[in-house]
């Protein structure tokens, strides 16, 4: 009997408990797609009862937009009735709301009290205010907990403040969250961001020099409410005279343009202004601590979900940047869930605010940045996703006042390629706080934004595909705002990167790069795939990071210099892709000319095809630099152009970088073989494999499965036989050895015309001992190399290697004081091959 009273007591608790609810039995939910032109007939239901707007979306480059709001059994009829007169296309995505918010209560009921934070259940205020004075407890030098006023129902409204020291003087960033009350998983995110500033130790980078003030439930009234009684509660709880509706929409409720747009004047809708700007004890409590406090914060970030990004008057964030003064103000709508878009599941959370944190993290440095070096960076918002974050662009100048050459870099198109936006914020980084890189901002102003966000290009038409291209061009909010941003710098660009990861290097349409070069007109439009790792290949490890964004760096330092040589000789240079890497970079070629219409004879110049010789590429660029800044060369080129190639095997170069210092080989994979890459020295098919190379793909000297079986080689091959023509002069430039080789490698016997090549390699080395470099052997090389490719097959007369001197412990790692050294006496010789062509070519 005892145990009957008890089932039954709980019972009755259950009832009596459900009962405080309000029912939303039969409360259908509608997606609906207008036109542009039919979206403002449904705006005349904005202010009807029966009628709630939840969500909006706006696609401004096609019109297309969609509204999810919910009706009452009442006028469903009558509402679907016009949808079909009008022609409106829409969906049913809840057929019974009230279904859906008792699945949700059992669900919330379920889970066991806990001492400990969990985000796997929806906490209430009472619960976050407990758990914060937990950490005020363990971490008393770290957080304090405020109360910076009451709401209309007399709650506390609590700040916690997150400090590592400063005593006050440090920049702030502010963040609020749960201003509008059904939106449950804005406070879960804010008490995520909390526990992850005070109880994870990896993230105290994020507090050494920044303080964080952050109010979890800015609505404590109608949060508590929407628990209690109505699950899609949005307002305070104040109960104006004038009126027996109760709340204002607080955050319609600044005292900013108030109720110029997306506000209500009727104390009945969800979007009711007020009777006059801060008339809500809540907002007049947040009015209070901002201007207590603007002078220190430097970030503000209001937290909703469930994406409205239409223009509304009287939120927090335009009145806190334009009375605040605040310059990086932002709402971040988080993602919806559930059947309604504001009941994302308690499953979900983790994933949700777990996945939120990382753009915290990216946004608290770019600020850091703006705060340390505010003559060099500025932060701006260049649009928002579908989901309403924005989309934020760091633009690091050091002068010119907007005049400079630009180099743009989107990175974190594709959402699963996380090693992207850290290349990206790296590279930030390099260019702001380290100033051996001075010279890569001292002309050139960059411009890059590090998440770019989701997927937007491919090609595939099919919805369900990881490569769909969306119904039509730019029909994603992401895409257009960067199509708005390019076309809007698109005369100051000058070089442009898109960076990827684990690549993909097949044709695809539809690609950013494709339409900045081909709309934009930017002529150097490249897409970056960097090296993929873990098991996915997109799940690069964490501790693989610095190395890979070092090697991209590397990358991007040699096509600044070229770009700002482009930049400041227009007329005398060009920069071109002749190809790409097995990893996906671009292997670039500078071609130098002071006229002629193409009509001239050219030298070629090849180097870093062999990765640890690094005194090649620094050879090569020399004699680019030499050529094109420095006048007294101006003979060099007046009749003759200069083709040449600092780094032909870009992937093994960068890898011998942050790897492996002796790499040599290109980084390819066998499918017959564990060993990686491939001597592109000895894959140019000219009798390949006849001597000095080797079969092992475990060998240094391995030829590859076939001869141009490197994409390495394939590029150089296409670009030779394009220009066999005109070339009259081939280089290979190497390290080490002090040599000029010159073919045949294959056999003993010499070409017909050796004496030719020896005599002109004997008066370059002549030249260059006059300037103080060691005199070179002369003689030929192994088989399958370049230049007996590019003399046999290419038809180019004077081809040689050069192998440059030595010096370290192995020889290839000829220390960096002696660089100068070595390429300026070799220049010399430089000048002794350019002037022969010039005299018996030109």
């Amino acid at each position: 009997m005892d145990r009957l009273v008890v089932v039954l007591c709980s019972f009755l608790a259950c009832v009596s408990a459900s009962s405080n609810f309000t029912a939303y039995d039969g409360h259908k939910v509608y997606k609906v797609f207008p036109t542009y032109s039919q979206a403002g007939l449904l705006k005349t239901f904005h202010d009807l009862e029966g009628y709630d707007f939840w969500g909006s979306y706006h696609n401004v480059s096609t019109g297309i937009q969609e509204f999810d709001l919910m009706v009452t059994p009442e006028q469903q009829e009558y509402f679907v009735k016009f949808l079909k007169e009008k022609n409106i296309e829409y969906s049913t995505i809840v057929e019974d709301l009230e279904t859906v918010f008792q699945a949700e209560r059992v669900q919330q009921n379920s889970k066991k009290a806990s001492s400990r934070i969990s985000f796997n259940s929806y906490l209430r205020y009472d619960q976050i205010r407990t758990y914060l004075l937990q950490l005020v407890t363990n971490y008393p030098s770290l957080v304090t907990v405020e109360n910076i006023g009451f709401t209309y129902e007399g709650r506390p409204i609590v700040i916690a403040k997150i400090s590592s020291g400063g005593q006050g003087s440090r920049p702030v960033i502010a963040i609020e969250a749960g201003i509008h009350a059904r939106e449950w998983i804005a406070p879960a995110t804010a008490v995520y961001i909390i526990n992850q500033l005070v109880e994870n130790s990896e993230n105290y980078d994020l507090i050494s020099n920044v303080d964080w003030h952050i109010v979890p439930v800015t609505n404590p009234d109608g949060y508590e409410f929407s628990h209690t009684s109505n699950r899609l509660w949005r307002k305070t709880r104040s109960r104006p005279s004038t009126s027996t509706c109760i709340g204002t929409d607080p955050n319609r409720n600044f005292g900013h343009h108030w109720m110029l747009t997306g506000a209500s004047s009727n104390p009945c809708d969800e979007t009711y202004g007020g009777t006059h700007a801060f008339s809500e004890s809540e907002t007049t409590a947040y009015h209070n601590y901002i201007l207590g406090n603007k002078d220190r914060i430097k970030l503000y970030i209001a937290t909703h979900s469930y994406g409205n990004v239409n223009a509304a008057a009287g939120g927090s964030d335009d009145w806190v940047k334009a009375v605040g003064g605040v310059n990086y103000s932002y709402t971040i709508e988080l993602p919806g869930g559930g059947s309604t878009g504001f009941d994302l599941p308690a499953s979900q959370i983790a994933r949700t605010v777990s996945t939120f944190f990382p753009a915290v993290r990216i946004q608290t440095y770019l600020l850091q940045l703006v705060t340390n070096y505010p003559s060099l960076v500025t932060v701006e918002n260049i649009g928002f996703t579908y989901e309403g974050r924005p989309i934020v662009i760091a633009k690091i100048s050091s002068g010119g006042q907007g005049s400079r050459p630009v180099i743009a870099i989107e990175a974190g198109i594709h959402a699963r390629e996380w090693i992207a936006p850290a290349t990206a914020v790296y590279i930030i980084n390099q260019l702001v706080e380290n100033s051996e890189n001075y010279d890569l901002i001292r002309n050139v102003d960059w411009h890059i934004v590090p998440v770019t966000n989701p997927d937007a290009v491919g090609a595939s038409s099919n919805p369900c595909s990881e490569t769909y291209g969306g119904t039509h061009a730019l029909s994603e909010p992401e895409t257009s705002a960067y199509h708005n941003y390019i076309l809007g710098n698109k005369d100051r660009i000058k070089l442009y990167i898109a960076t990827h990861s684990y690549g993909n290097v097949n044709a695809t349409s539809g690609s950013s790069v494709d339409w900045v070069k081909a709309v934009a007109g930017v002529s150097y439009g490249y897409t970056v795939e960097l090296p993929g790792g873990g098991n996915s290949g997109f799940d690069l490890p964490a501790s693989q990071i610095l190395s890979t964004v070092s090697t991209y760096f590397n990358a991007v330092r040699i096509q600044t210099y070229l770009l700002q040589l482009v930049t400041n000789y227009p007329s005398l240079l060009t920069v071109e892709n002749i190809g790409f890497t097995y990893e996906g970079r671009p292997i670039v070629i500078a071609k130098i000319s002071s006229g002629g219409q193409g009509s001239r004879p050219v030298i070629a110049i090849e180097a870093g095809i062999h990765a640890r010789e690094w005194i090649a590429p620094a050879t090569a660029v020399y004699i680019i630099q030499q050529l094109v800044e420095n006048s007294e060369n101006y003979d060099l080129i007046s009749n003759v152009d200069w083709h040449i190639v600092p780094v032909t095997n870009p992937d093994g170069y960068e890898f011998s970088h942050t790897s492996t210092r002796l790499w040599r080989k290109t980084r390819s994979r066998l499918s017959s073989s564990i060993c990686i890459g491939t001597d592109p020295n000895r894959n140019f098919d000219f009798y390949w494999m006849e001597g000095g190379a080797s079969s092992n793909p475990c060998s240094d000297t391995y030829a590859g499965s076939h001869g141009f079986s490197e994409p390495e080689t394939t590029a150089y091959h296409n670009y030779i036989l394009e220009n066999k023509d005109r070339i009259k002069l081939y280089l290979a430039t190497h390290s080490y050895g002090n040599y000029f080789l010159y073919p045949w490698g294959y056999t003993e016997e010499l070409p017909e015309d050796w004496r030719d090549l020896d005599n002109l390699a004997r008066s370059a080395n002549e030249a260059q001992v006059a300037a103080g470099a060691p005199s070179y052997t002369i003689g030929n090389i192994a088989a399958g190399g370049s230049d007996d490719w590019v003399k046999g097959v290419g038809g180019v007369k004077y081809s040689y290697t050069v192998e440059l001197p030595g010096g370290g412990i192995w020889g290839f790692d000829l220390p960096a004081s002696r660089i100068l050294s070595t390429v300026s006496s070799y220049f010399p010789a430089i000048r002794v091959f350019g002037n022969y062509i010039k005299d018996n070519y030109a």
